[in-house]
């Protein structure tokens, strides 16, 4: 008995298109998902900072750091985290594993699949903080900044952190 040449080529040519669609839909999905959980981290992102601006009000509203001046903790993210006690809101100021997300330290963990980073050239009287995608652009496109205003910026870095309190018109201000 013969096998039926039709049904075998019928059986070849089904084989041929649909294993490329199943796997390009398998990929498309994988790629949506991808998309969907960036944008998840973006949001998270630009949230810490928003805790990172509250943490800074109630660090210079509070004197966290008891030298008699109104000022800002402007050193670095793991330093909000110190801080304690001193007003009626006990406890540091900032999540250890918000704390652990400043790239300024080594062996730094993303949160939300971001870094977190102080900016230069703000001094004591302002603040600037960064939230950078920790592997671009799968974990988010956007680089957020926020500042002692509470203005939210957005800027597409590359994936870059940014170091130093400058903004362009590349910046756009999100709040």
């Amino acid at each position: 008995m013969e096998p039926d040449r039709r049904a075998i080529g019928i059986t070849v040519v089904l084989v041929v298109l649909l294993v490329p669609l199943a796997v390009a839909m398998w990929w498309f999905r994988l790629r949506r998902e991808d998309r969907v959980q960036a944008a998840a981290n973006e949001r998270n992102g630009s949230v810490m900072l928003k805790v990172l601006a509250a943490a800074e009000e109630e660090f210079r509203n509070g004197d966290r750091d008891g030298n008699g001046v109104e000022d800002y903790w402007t050193q670095d993210v793991l330093g909000l985290a110190r801080f304690s006690g001193r007003t009626s809101r006990p406890g540091p100021l900032i999540s250890a594993d918000i704390a652990a997300a400043d790239a300024a330290r080594p062996g730094a963990t993303p949160r939300y699949g971001y870094y977190l980073r102080a900016l230069d050239g703000v001094g004591r009287t302002g603040f600037a903080f960064c939230a950078y995608p920790a592997d671009f652009p799968r974990s988010g496109k956007w680089t957020f900044v926020i500042n002692e205003k509470k203005q939210l910026y957005r800027v597409d870095t590359g994936g870059l952190p940014i170091r130093r309190w400058a903004p362009d018109s590349t910046w756009v201000v999100l709040d």
